[in-house]
């Protein structure tokens, strides 16, 4: 019986033992692997329970997130099955040539489907965008960006599926007649074009955050979370992260009592605040002008509700709030026996 033939000769004077090989790490890889995966999809069931079941404002960027974790998960799996079959983690020499057949293609598929995974959870990301403002320059932007990211992600996908030809030559090392392009450079495409649609996205949303009226803290609070949410590059990152901006009205609806004011002392205690609230002629009046439409994120932002209507809801509290006020002016003179005016 022969010996496997391995992948690359080993070193002068390493024994090789390919039923056992030296292993590296790959406990660490298997803890990694869980906690990540507990992680990301706890994040995720909190999500999806918030925005079907809390805020029932469920939409197409929390299928995309989805799919983005799916694809994620495929990801890890096909990482722990290279782990527990010996074709990662182990020396190359140590590899059969078979077996290193199987590495090319499960790091093949692994690539195309890490590709999709980010090209969702930035899509994901710009649907959300595009229901933060209703003016046209910055949705347009944001049709603009949605279509570089699925661009560019078909472009990568195609490119690492037919990087050889033929096309067996992306796993089997041993076609030798044959040509493929450079991994290194589409390696370093994905690096490069992940990263400038990172940039881009940030680009697009921090000038509209510093342009709100609200406190300085919550905006870089803000800025915090798209930072966290843009720039991801691990499979579990991009649920946990796509996800953080949902964290407070979870807990808000699980834990009133820990996030601020419960909606009864807010009403309580902010009677003058309601009268406050602008009208659509103070709204008409007002000098400047806010370039993305709206003026401040309240605790509902994440509810995606800031398109046109923002206005018409503001208006309506306004005037159920003063008449609220005036009611309760006319109940005090008419608890003194004082006849008020006709209403």
């Amino acid at each position: 019986m022969s010996s496997p033939i391995a992948s690359l000769p080993a070193p002068e004077g390493y024994i090789v033992n390919f039923d056992n090989p030296a292993r590296y790490e790959n406990i660490t890889g298997y803890w990694v692997f869980g906690v990540g995966i507990i992680l990301s999809f706890s994040f995720l069931c909190m999500r999806i329970y918030t925005k079907a079941v809390v805020s029932r404002s469920f939409a197409a960027e929390d299928v995309c997130l989805i799919l983005a974790w799916l694809a994620g998960l495929s990801v890890q799996a096909l990482f722990v099955f290279m782990w527990i079959h010996k074709a990662m983690g182990v020396h190359v020499w140590e590899i059969p040539i078979e077996r290193y057949h199987l590495y090319g293609k499960l790091i093949m598929s692994s690539s195309v489907i890490y590709v999709a995974c980010l090209g969702l959870s930035k899509f994901s990301l710009l649907l959300f965008y595009n229901r933060l403002s209703p003016v046209q320059w910055f949705r347009n932007a944001v049709y603009f960006l949605m279509f570089v990211v699925v661009g560019h992600s078909f472009a990568l996908i195609f490119a690492l599926i037919f990087l050889c030809k033929p096309l067996a030559m992306n796993w089997d090392y041993d076609i030798l007649d044959g040509t493929c392009i450079d991994r290194t450079a589409i390696y370093i495409a994905t690096a490069a074009l992940n990263v400038a649609t990172d940039i881009a996205l940030l680009a697009l949303v921090v000038p509209m955050i510093v342009d709100l009226q609200m406190p300085r803290i919550q905006k870089v609070g803000l800025i915090v979370i798209f930072l966290v949410g843009s720039f991801i590059v691990e499979a579990n990152l991009v649920t946990i992260c796509g996800s953080f901006p949902i964290i407070r009205q979870f807990a808000k609806h699980v834990a009133p009592g820990w996030i601020g004011e419960t909606m009864c002392d807010s009403l309580e205690h902010s009677g003058s605040r309601l009268v406050d609230l602008e009208t659509i002629g103070q709204k008409s009046s007002k000098k400047k002008k806010f370039r993305y439409g709206i003026e401040s994120l309240d605790d509902d932002v994440f509810d995606l509700k800031l398109d046109g209507r923002f206005v018409e809801h503001r208006v309506e509290i306004t005037a159920i709030g003063r008449a609220l006020t005036r009611e309760r002016s006319i109940g005090d003179l008419e608890d003194y026996g004082i006849e008020p005016h006709a209403r």
